[in-house]
């Protein structure tokens, strides 16, 4: 063995190797064994669990579905069978949109989303914005919708010639 300038002998590489591996795992197993890692850990395993559950119940969740949902109808040898279930959807989707209060709530939000675009339209532009908002006694602005013209002559097939010429109703 090697003597050291105290006078001590050193240790020979081969136990110098096992002190340095014994400190270096000391050292790793205490950062290991703490709270952080530890938790770490635990959420790595969880997440592996969750991950081989999934994996293991997702064909039964999708082969259970497609038995219920698809083969019924898809695999089916009766075509009555097909042409009742696009039928009933056919007629579900179209008493929704076909329905009076349907067209009528789809005709004010039309009119509602217009009215919007337009308002942000003159309200971005500048030079719109003042033609439109402009003040003085020379300018008349509209506050009403255009009327349609309509012609009351009855010689020119107007709206005048579907009633009666004597005045009476009919």
């Amino acid at each position: 063995a090697a003597v050291s300038p105290a006078g001590a002998e050193a240790p020979s590489s081969g136990e110098a190797h096992l002190a340095a591996r014994r400190a270096s795992r000391d050292f790793i197993s205490g950062i290991l064994s703490g709270a952080q890692c530890s938790e770490a850990a635990v959420a790595s395993v969880r997440a592996l669990v969750h991950e081989s559950i999934a994996r293991s119940i997702a064909p039964g969740i999708l082969q259970r579905a497609r038995e219920t949902a698809i083969d019924h109808y898809v695999r089916s040898q009766d075509v009555t069978v097909q042409a009742r279930a696009v039928s009933r959807a056919l007629y579900a989707r179209a008493s929704v949109t076909e329905s009076p209060a349907y067209q009528a709530a789809l005709a004010g939000w039309t009119m509602r989303v217009l009215l919007r675009s337009a308002a942000n339209i003159i309200g971005d532009d500048p030079g719109k914005r003042n033609s439109c908002f402009r003040a003085g006694a020379d300018y008349v602005r509209r506050n009403s919708l255009p009327r349609p013209i309509v012609q009351l002559c009855p010689e020119a097939g107007g709206v005048a010639s579907w009633f009666p010429s004597d005045g009476s109703r009919r």
